[in-house]
């Protein structure tokens, strides 16, 4: 979408890159948004489906809500600062700070000392961690080799299905069909509703197979989770 490259490190410092990542005010995934904002960006927050922990949903979302600051306030320093403690919050510190002077960079670092300590902090990692990434063997550092590729195949489930039943059509484990879909936050896919899934790369095929012949009744009837949701 036309963002800087250097942009795809921010979730360093929001998450470690880790799609379970929640924080103290509540924000979650790669990108850390809290409901209302995740919402207003098309994501669903469910007690069973919460899309800021999808990569992609959510990483579309963020890319769409950097844009929308970056032209709110004409300038990345400024924009990154809005999307760590809120466009009303920095809105609101140039209304009364600095009314008259355009936006920029600079303008930033001349009033960064009047918002929250993290947010004071915000770029500065940023642009920290960005050096970093970009020159791992100039810092000591490099390449992670043991994180497991994130290849799948997209399925379609119909309606209300455990992720034991999906494993088990698919020929996988559940920490696996976990790991593929973290948006799935108590193990059974909403009911009443299609949903897509991702199952490792090449098994699709299988899981339609074998999917098709579990009988409806039986698609949400084999994981202990069901009591438990259902209590």
């Amino acid at each position: 979408k036309g963002l800087p490259p250097s942009l795809r490190y921010l979730p360093i410092i929001e998450s470690g890159y880790s799609p379970g990542a929640v924080s103290r005010a509540r924000a979650v995934g790669l990108w850390q948004f809290m409901e209302p904002t995740a919402k207003g960006f098309g994501m669903g927050v469910t007690p069973l489906l919460d899309e800021r922990r999808n990569p992609f949903k959510s990483t579309e979302a963020a890319t769409d809500f950097l844009l929308q600051l970056r032209s709110q306030f004409g300038s990345w320093f400024l924009a990154l600062a809005a999307y760590n403690s809120g466009p009303y919050r920095v809105q609101r510190l140039l209304e009364t700070r600095a009314p008259l002077v355009p936006p920029s960079d600079s303008l930033f670092w001349a009033l960064r000392r009047f918002l929250p300590k993290e947010t004071q902090d915000y770029v500065p990692k940023f642009f920290a961690a960005a050096l970093v990434a970009e020159n791992l063997a100039a810092h000591g550092l490099e390449p992670p080799t043991d994180t497991a590729a994130f290849t799948f195949d997209e399925v379609v489930v119909p309606d209300a299905t455990t992720l034991d039943v999906v494993a088990e059509a698919a020929g996988a484990s559940l920490e696996e069909i976990e790991r593929l879909n973290p948006e799935i936050v108590r193990g059974m896919t909403p009911p009443d509703r299609e949903t897509i899934l991702r199952v490792p790369a090449g098994q699709g095929w299988q899981f339609r197979e074998r999917y098709a012949l579990i009988p409806p009744e039986e698609r949400d009837a084999r994981s202990e989770r069901r009591a438990a949701l259902e209590a």
